[in-house]
């Protein structure tokens, strides 16, 4: 049975035109650039905004699609400490004492892994990131946009949520158009 599939895959790589597969390739590089182009402004003001609050509590953003709220990424803000980001394992999905409905996929595992996302049994994936010294979140934003394109796929067509406190102030040149 390996032989074969071999041999499909072995098939459509000479068959197919390089330029195709080139297309292929592009066009998905594509939908990526879009996907961080269409969000990563509003999401590096709310990091910069979350990184210079006052307010009296913990802060936090939650960066996940309306369409399924489960696929997430989110960060604490505490002052004078490291930023704390969790990813989703799936885990809290499953309702205590019931068979494991919902896991990630090794696949998307070890793709957090890949980007120093560290699991926690009966819990989720989590990141310590040390803040920018310049106020440059711009390049932490690309990160967490890439992990919900790499390890969610989360794509342009979905609505990403961009939740943080109500009381922040995250008005700057690129007011979210998205909330």
């Amino acid at each position: 049975m390996r032989r074969a599939i071999t041999l499909v895959i072995l098939l459509v790589l000479i068959i197919i035109p390089k330029e195709t597969m080139a297309q292929w390739v592009q066009s998905e590089s594509d939908e990526y650039q879009q996907f961080v182009d269409r969000y990563v402004c509003p999401i590096s003001s709310a990091l910069l905004a979350l990184s210079k609050s006052t307010l009296p509590r913990n802060q936090f953003i939650i960066l996940n699609p309306k369409e399924d709220p489960s696929k997430y990424v989110q960060c604490l803000f505490k002052p004078n400490e490291p930023i704390y980001c969790e990813a989703t394992s799936y885990y809290f999905r499953n309702v205590p004492g019931e068979p494991e409905r919902y896991r990630i996929s090794a696949e998307k595992r070890k793709i957090l892994e890949e980007h120093s996302f560290t699991f926690q049994p009966k819990g989720n994936f989590f990141l310590s990131v040390i803040r920018p010294l310049d106020s440059d979140y711009e390049p932490m934003a690309r990160f967490l946009l890439t992990i919900l394109y790499e390890a969610y796929d989360v794509r342009i067509s979905n609505r990403l949520r961009i939740d943080v406190p109500p009381e922040l102030d995250t008005t700057s040149a690129c007011r979210p158009a998205v909330s």
